[in-house]
């Protein structure tokens, strides 16, 4: 009983969901993040087969003066396991840049524009992992 209860769950929106739009899966991590989550989340994409891995985030936030070092390390993790990263908007910027090879690297001023970047380096079976989304303080605050 119990495991035919499991086979039926639905994901929670945002929370590690797989969804597929096409030729494409986006796996939606969308609701928040944190060091631990993001890693796992990236051991999921790294798991699941794919022609291409494509990371869009904003890095994690609210890291106080640990926040430059952790995002450089998500950074570096995620250059293990993406074939692109899209970071989104000025606060994690500089720590991604120091992580990751800029043949990988893509930056994006405003989730809109991360988008439209993702449209030119998405191919039929890519997957891309959607990764943090910033609070409302911090959208209205930085523009994402």
């Amino acid at each position: 009983l119990v495991v035919s209860a499991i086979a039926t769950l639905e994901p929670v929106s945002n929370r590690l969901a797989l969804e597929k739009a096409g030729d494409i899966y986006y796996l939606q991590d969308a609701y928040n993040s944190n060091e631990i989550g993001f890693v796992s989340a990236l051991e999921v994409l790294e798991q699941l087969p794919a022609k291409r891995r494509i990371l869009m985030t904003p890095g994690v936030i609210e890291l106080g003066p640990e926040q430059r070092v952790i995002n450089k390390e998500l950074a570096e993790a995620a250059a293990k396991v993406c074939d692109y990263i899209i970071v989104v908007g000025p606060l994690n910027r500089e720590a991604f840049l120091d992580g990751i090879s800029d043949k990988q690297l893509i930056v994006a001023a405003s989730r809109d524009e991360a988008f439209a970047e993702l449209e030119k380096i998405k191919i039929t079976e890519s997957i891309i992992l959607i990764e943090n989304d910033l609070t409302d303080f911090h959208e209205a605050r930085y523009k994402f």
